[in-house]
């Protein structure tokens, strides 16, 4: 058996869950995700009072940088924890605050509960070879299933081993 190329990891997952699969986990991982962001805000507005100019930034602040520390860290959100997803870069590493910045500005125009909804980000996934939206095909990034990569992970390493054994 060939030595499999561990650069392609994170691609190579994308292939392992179906299409309509993927996009109804990525539609819950992201209203997981709003849910929490409401909850964060109507639990601070409670216990302030109010929500003045001062607080709207201590709560807008953690919100910004929500998904490219989490997603750019360690491939995760709340929502995608839940789901079994991970966003990670083509090696199968999770992709860096940079890329997943990117994401997260095309975020805001793609997955907008006020404009559209999640429709151009679902259409995009469904139109797309490996189920990306616009902000995963600008950052070069892929949402896989975690279990999934773990699996060819391992592969690869068993592969790397006896190779050289």
């Amino acid at each position: 058996m060939p030595l499999v190329a561990s650069n392609d990891i994170g691609l190579r997952a994308t292939r392992k869950l179906p299409t309509g699969k993927a996009l109804f986990r990525r539609w819950f991982a992201t209203v997981t995700d709003y849910v929490a962001f409401a909850l964060f805000l109507a639990i601070t507005v409670h216990f302030a009072g109010t929500l003045n100019p001062g607080l709207a930034l201590i709560v807008l602040i953690p919100v910004l940088l929500y998904f490219p520390i989490g997603e750019g860290v360690w491939g995760l959100t709340l929502g995608k924890l839940i789901t079994g997803l991970v966003v990670v870069d083509r090696r199968g590493l999770p992709p860096g605050v940079g890329r997943a910045s990117i994401r997260t500005a095309l975020r805001f125009a793609e997955v907008n509960p006020i404009l559209l909804g999640a429709i151009p980000a679902g259409i995009c996934i469904l139109a797309t070879e490996h189920d990306q939206r616009v902000g995963d095909l600008v950052a070069h990034t892929y949402v896989v299933d975690r279990k999934e990569l773990c699996k060819l992970k391992a592969e690869v390493t068993a592969e790397g081993v006896k190779a050289f054994a």
